[in-house]
């Protein structure tokens, strides 16, 4: 009984896991030291996050750059592109200025808002627990 207990509750957990979160890898600097490139991390789907809670200045979120941005700095893609950064302001419209934790002068420099503007809460995917 326990063990039918136990993978029951493991079963659960790992479908919760899967139908709420997403996993990405990290590519590039941007966000060092606090995410090193390589590295996998799970982020809660937006959707199910803004249920609970509402996005603040320090909330490290993965979101689509805007086609009309994707030329920016180099970063020309056909495919979405999914970017993982802190929010370092909040506007009066809600708009989200994100940037990477890499300091501008570093040799991981950050492409973020300073270069391509701010981004909208809708298009946010999901955030970093």
């Amino acid at each position: 009984m326990l063990c039918a207990l136990f993978v029951l509750s493991f079963g659960f957990a790992s479908f919760v896991r899967e139908a709420l979160t997403r996993e990405h890898q990290i590519e590039g600097h941007s966000m060092h030291p606090t995410l090193w490139h390589g590295c996998l991390i799970r982020v809660v789907h937006f959707e199910s996050y803004s249920y609970v809670f509402a996005l603040k200045v320090g909330d490290v979120v993965s979101f689509l750059l805007d086609d009309d941005k994707k030329e920016l700095g180099g970063y020309c893609r056909e495919e979405e592109m999914t970017l993982i950064k802190r929010i370092t302001g909040i506007d009066e419209n809600g708009m989200l200025f994100v940037e990477g934790d890499a300091r501008r002068d570093s040799k991981h420099d950050s492409f973020d808002s300073n270069d391509f503007g701010l981004v909208s809460v809708s298009s946010v995917r999901g955030v970093w627990v």
